[in-house]
């Protein structure tokens, strides 16, 4: 996402979290996932992007800049112990977590941000049942 500005790019992943996750008709019946091009699509367009601008993105992807990225931060994350996914490394919590630390999985969010000292609202406050 190179060049994309930080607030689309932040559209970018709450339209494909939301897609991936709350969206059922791009799951099959064993709850595998079927992402398809027209959803990667849809998903930019849906965060700002123009046509043109999604079609350069999708195109970027099969590029040596963007394997060699992939494979660099693959490589990072091997380094710092990653073993799944999401997988967050943290910076700049209070002590006792003053040091870098990797934390594993979607549920800890809420301990990130006391962590970190900020406030926690839910995944998501908009669709929040709260």
């Amino acid at each position: 996402l190179h060049g994309v500005s930080p607030s689309r790019v932040e559209a970018i992943i709450s339209n494909f979290t939301h897609a991936i996750h709350l969206d059922k008709s791009l799951r099959s019946e064993d709850n595998e996932l079927k992402l398809e091009k027209s959803t990667i699509a849809s998903c930019l367009a849906a965060s700002g992007l123009s046509g043109e601008e999604a079609k350069k993105l999708m195109a970027s992807v099969s590029t040596a800049a963007v394997k060699n990225a992939l494979k660099a931060n693959t490589k990072e994350a091997l380094k710092r112990g990653v073993f799944g996914s999401p997988s967050f490394w943290i910076e700049g919590g209070a002590k006792p977590h003053a040091e870098p630390f990797l934390v594993f999985g979607s549920d800890r969010f809420e301990q990130i941000a006391h962590i970190l000292g900020l406030e926690w609202s839910g995944v998501n406050p908009i669709y929040s049942n709260l």
